[in-house]
């Protein structure tokens, strides 16, 4: 999949890069067929009758090194920039000082006026700094970047909150499942369009089950032409259609120019693509365009796609971040409007904001309209605890393997005790899906960093994680110190430092809660927090957890902020 990616990323860079240079290139072509020709035009209109003209001087001189002077101060102060030069503008410069080179050295070289006081150098050899000048901006660019690459899996940098790309990064076992479907799609024998759903909620991991899919596809068959399409880069449903159709005019152009050609004309009858192209204009004003009905012209383009004998597979991601009219018009587009027989969509999406859009629009029984539209729906079930609990373990082990024992400490050793005991529940609980794990690792690890040699491990790793899902309850435990904690030694033994506990909801009786770990239940906090209704029953329990993990009675380091010296 990775040779796979690197290729088709460098064929739609060449591909792009040639659509922009296709004149300069056909000039280029003609010029060298020409250049004997060319060479007598020059020198009969330009070197002759006006360059011949010119005169050396010192005046003329200082000009020049002005000139170049500029043209170096200017090339460092945009490298320091970070001045983006595009590869057709390199491209067209590389052209350019060829040609330059090759009449300078090669035939006219006793046409060009030297300098005043410098007989070697000719005036126009302003042209080799000017022309050189982007492109030593993008070789200075490009060894830039590449040394000031991060070091990767350092424990002060950010991850990119991001799906997985390929079935090796799969850290919940979900490849198997995502090849035993690729393999169902690609057997899928009917005669018609296929569209396969993978469903789930915000963080479920479909979109990296999507990719994984894709990669297993791609793997299973090279004749496979492949299109990823994202419909939410568009602002319009017209421009969701038209950049939907150009996306395959230019993904076909490379199997046949009658098709894509083809593809054009479709989409022209279904939004007006094109419409102010003036060729297209002479062709439809001399009746070359036939006028053909839509459905005539889906008939057509559906028997040419067929004789391309490949199956065309179309993934389209973050569809469920449109709007209900959007999503509908791209339902259309899936079902009827493009659903070519030998097309196979594969779309992710979340069903509950699927129906609510559908709802939303005004359509019927929204609830099973997707059945209309996927003959396949895959669900996608959120991460179990268990494998959020180990991918966090994992990713601390990763970017402090000093810390590895104090980590397996925290997150294994002591969690099986605790089960055994049948009282404190697992901290990571409250991390619902394997984004939510990136996101607070992302300011977990460099804050940590920042901080290793300062704090418990344990205590740090809990407050963060409590001020990144609950920080009303985090914000009562700094604002209202005074109010919800108290000083006492639990364990009643002379001689130790006493430790901060929640103050109790009843001063005047013993609570009732019999569990000697659980001290949030019963606590002033739990009180305050139910009469605001700041959480949900689930969200208490999380915030039950972390309370309970950061502050019942257990030998704790010196750095432990169950301390008053370290609570601030």
């Amino acid at each position: 999949m990775r040779y796979y990616n690197l290729l088709t990323s460098v064929k739609s860079r060449l591909f792009r890069l040639l659509s922009e240079l296709k004149y300069p290139l056909l000039f280029s072509l003609a010029a060298l067929l020409f250049i004997d020709a060319l060479t007598r035009i020059y020198l009969d209109y330009i070197a002759n009758p006006i360059l011949s003209k010119f005169t050396s001087s010192v005046f003329a001189d200082g000009l020049f090194f002005g000139i170049a002077i500029y043209v170096i101060v200017s090339l460092i102060t945009k490298f320091r920039k970070g001045y983006y030069v595009k590869g057709s503008h390199v491209v067209m410069c590389t052209i350019g000082l060829f040609f330059y080179v090759y009449f300078r050295f090669c035939t006219l070289t006793n046409l060009f006026r030297p300098f005043y006081s410098i007989d070697s150098l000719k005036y126009t050899d302003v042209f080799l700094f000017l022309l050189a000048h982007p492109i030593l901006l993008k070789l200075f660019s490009f060894f830039k970047s590449k040394a000031s690459v991060p070091l990767a899996g350092s424990a002060g940098s950010f991850s990119a909150v991001n799906p997985i790309k390929s079935k090796s990064e799969d850290v919940l076992g979900r490849a198997s499942r995502a090849q035993r479907l690729s393999v169902e799609i690609r057997n899928y024998k009917a005669s018609e369009s296929l569209a396969v759903g993978v469903v789930g909620e915000w963080g479920s991991g479909k979109t990296s089950f999507f990719y994984m899919v894709k990669e297993s596809i791609v793997e299973g068959n090279d004749r496979n032409i492949i299109i990823d399409f994202n419909p939410w880069l568009n602002i319009s449903i017209d421009s969701i259609v038209e950049d939907f159709f150009k996306t395959l005019e230019k993904s076909l152009e490379g199997y046949s120019l009658n098709i894509a050609r083809t593809v054009r004309e479709y989409a022209h009858n279904v939004v007006g693509l094109h419409k102010n192209n003036f060729a297209d204009a002479l062709l439809k004003g001399s009746d070359l365009i036939l006028d053909l009905s839509l459905i005539e012209r889906f008939n057509l383009l559906n028997n040419l796609l067929k004789k391309l004998n490949r199956r065309v597979y179309i993934f389209i991601d973050d569809f469920d971040r449109l709007q209900p009219n959007e999503i509908f018009e791209t339902l259309k587009l899936i079902r009827n409007t493009a659903g070519f027989d030998s097309f196979t969509y594969v779309v992710a999406y979340d069903r509950d904001y699927l129906v609510e859009s559908l709802e939303r629009y005004g359509i019927p029984k929204a609830n099973t309209f997707s059945d209309k539209i996927f003959q396949i729906e895959v669900e996608i079930l959120p991460a179990t605890t268990e494998q959020i609990h180990g991918h966090v373990i994992k990713i601390l082990t990763g970017a402090f393997p000093s810390s590895e024992r104090e980590i397996s400490a925290f997150f294994i050793e002591r969690y099986k005790l605790l089960a055994k005991l049948g009282t404190l529940r697992n901290v990571t609980a409250s991390l619902r899906n394997i984004r939510d794990v990136e996101r607070f690792m992302n300011s977990f690890i460099p804050d940590y960093n920042a901080v290793v040699n300062e704090v418990l491990f344990q205590d740090y790793f809990i407050l963060k994680l409590l001020k990144f899902k609950y920080y009303t309850a985090y914000s009562f435990l700094f604002s209202y110190k005074e109010d919800l904690l108290t000083l006492e030694d639990l364990n009643r033994a002379q001689g130790k430092t006493p430790k901060y506990i929640l103050k109790r909801a009843d001063s005047n009786e013993k609570s009732k809660n019999k569990n000697h770990y659980d001290i949030f239940t019963g606590s002033l906090l739990e009180f305050f927090l139910k009469s605001g209704r700041s959480y949900t029953e689930s969200e208490l329990n999380d915030v039950r957890a972390l309370i309970n993990n950061l502050l019942f009675d257990e030998q704790k380091g010196t750095l432990s902020i169950v301390y008053e010296a370290n609570y601030s």
